[in-house]
C-alpha cells in the first residue's frame, strides 16, 4: 500500500506538470500563487464548486492507474477545466500597466515551453527499434526470462509478432498469470517475468526459478539489477554453465545486452 500511494502521488504530480505544459504552466502558477494570496476574498459559487468536486472525483481513477505502473498523461486530461479555472483567476487577477510587454513576455515565455516540452517528450526511435529488436529474439527463444534484467517493453507485440498467425488460447499458473494480455478477442502468449527477490547468487536463483520454466538470461550491466546478474555482464567467463547467444554489441546497437541459456547439465550433472 505505502508503494502504490507513492508510486500513484508521484504519477499524479508527473503528469498533471507535463500537461500544464506549454500553454497552463504560466497561467496556473500565477494563479494559484493569487489563490493562495488571495483566499480570503475569493467567492466560492456553485459552478467553482461543481468544478473542483467533478475534476477531483474523475481524477481517482488516474490515481490508482498511476499507482498500478501505468503511465500515460490522458489519465490526467479530465483535470484540465480545473487547471483553466486557476489559470482564468491568474489572468484575471493580474494586473500590469505596461501591457505590450506582458504580452510580449507571455508569447515567448509559452515558445520557450513550446520548445522544452518538445524536445523533453522526444521519443529516441533507435533506442526504440533495439529494445523491441532485442525483445523479439528473447520471446523467440523464451517464454520465461529473469527480472531486474533488460527492457522488454515491447513483450506483447514482439509476441504478437513472433507467434503470428498461430495464436493459441493459453493457460498460466497463479504466479505467472502475466504471460496472458488481452488484445481484443485474442490472448497473446506473452513474455512472463521471474523476479529477483532476496537470493544472493546466481545459482541459488536459477536454482529457485528452474522449476518455473526459466532457461535464458538477459543483463545489460544497469544499476537496477542485483550486484549477480551485473557480475554476469561483465564477467561472464566466470560462468561455464551459461553460454552466450547474443550480444546487441556485436549487432551495431548502442543499447548494450547479453542473453545467455542456461546449461543445467553443468550445473546439476543430468
Amino acid at each position: 500500500m505505502q508503494k502504490f500511494l507513492t508510486i500513484g502521488t508521484t504519477g499524479m504530480l508527473k503528469f498533471l506538470g507535463l500537461l500544464l505544459v506549454p500553454v497552463s504552466v504560466f497561467f496556473a502558477a500565477l494563479g494559484l500563487v493569487l489563490i493562495i494570496k488571495n483566499k480570503k476574498n475569493i467567492k466560492i459559487n456553485y459552478p467553482i464548486i461543481t468544478i473542483i468536486l467533478t475534476s477531483t472525483i474523475m481524477l481517482l481513477p488516474a490515481f490508482y492507474a498511476y499507482g498500478r505502473g501505468s503511465e500515460d498523461v490522458r489519465f490526467v486530461f479530465m483535470g484540465l477545466p480545473l487547471i483553466i479555472l486557476v489559470s482564468l483567476y491568474g489572468i484575471n487577477k493580474w494586473k500590469i500597466k505596461r501591457k505590450n510587454l506582458m504580452v510580449v513576455l507571455i508569447i515567448a515565455a509559452i515558445i520557450l515551453a513550446s520548445f522544452i516540452f518538445l524536445d523533453f517528450k522526444k521519443i529516441n526511435y533507435d533506442y526504440d527499434k533495439e529494445v523491441f529488436s532485442i525483445t523479439k529474439f528473447i520471446v523467440g527463444k523464451t517464454n520465461v526470462i529473469n527480472g531486474d534484467s533488460v527492457d522488454i517493453k515491447y513483450r506483447s507485440a514482439s509476441a504478437l509478432i513472433v507467434n503470428w498467425p498461430n495464436l493459441p488460447l493459453i493457460t498460466c499458473t497463479p504466479d505467472i498469470c502475466e504471460q496472458e494480455a488481452e488484445v481484443g478477442a485474442i490472448k497473446i502468449k506473452r513474455l512472463a517475468i521471474i523476479p529477483t527477490s532476496n537470493e544472493q547468487s546466481l545459482i541459488e536463483f536459477i536454482g529457485s526459478a528452474k522449476d518455473e520454466g526459466l532457461t535464458h538470461l538477459a543483463v545489460d550491466g544497469r544499476e537496477h539489477q542485483p550486484e549477480f546478474l551485473r557480475d554476469v555482464f561483465y564477467h561472464d567467463e566466470k560462468y561455464a554453465y551459461l553460454e552466450k547467444i547474443y550480444d546487441s554489441s556485436e549487432l551495431g546497437m548502442k543499447y548494450h545486452v547479453k542473453i545467455y541459456e542456461i546449461d543445467f547439465v553443468r550445473i546439476y550433472g543430468n
